[in-house]
């Protein structure tokens, strides 16, 4: 039953309670990925939404017509083995679609802002994102507004990344990360 009576003691100490208005993490979610859109057009992407939330995935990214200044977008090494040509499926880089799981935040913890690149399922707890489940992890830092673009094979299998947009670490693992919008490029090639 909730506090109708505006008594301001908290319900089990007796000291008076903080009213401290809670942020609603759904609503920053929600507004992370307005942002997301409007970011993502305004590159160029074609940008579609899954209807629910069942997919691993928040978004599709399409990046035909990005590259249509080289008409020769499949004009790859298809020999080259380095995992930032090759997805983990052995798919070359000349990708056009993209699934995109977008995870925002705005807490700093040890100088950095952390991401946990997890979901969860009913009756199995807390689950780590694979390349079955998604392309492209894009972490949204709501106060700097800076996005950082990873491929699934820079952070799987981790369950917490941490972010250094303003220092504070001396060999951040994900900085070159940063804004890195052209690894979704579908003739990409590093």
């Amino acid at each position: 039953m909730g506090d109708e009576s505006g008594d301001s003691t908290g319900p089990s100490t007796g000291e008076p309670s903080c009213k401290i208005k809670r942020v609603n993490t759904k609503r920053k979610g929600e507004l992370s990925e307005a942002a997301f859109l409007l970011k993502a057009a305004a590159l160029g992407f074609g940008v579609a939404k899954p209807w629910g939330d069942s997919e691993r995935y928040d978004f599709i990214l399409d990046s035909h017509g990005l590259d249509s200044h080289n008409n020769n977008s499949h004009g790859h090494d298809c020999h080259n083995n380095d995992s930032h040509n090759n997805d983990s499926r052995g798919h070359a880089a000349s990708r056009r679609l993209w699934r995109v799981q977008l995870k925002c935040t705005e807490v700093v913890r040890a100088r950095g802002y952390d991401v946990q690149p997890i979901y969860s399922i009913y009756g199995q707890g807390k689950m780590v994102y694979t390349a079955d489940d998604i392309d492209v992890l894009v972490a949204h830092i709501i106060p700097l507004d800076i996005w950082y673009v990873l491929p699934i094979e820079a952070f799987a299998p981790c369950k917490s990344l941490r972010f250094y947009p303003q220092g504070g670490c001396k060999r951040p693992r994900f900085e070159h990360y940063r804004e890195a919008w052209h690894l979704l490029r579908s003739n990409h090639q590093q």
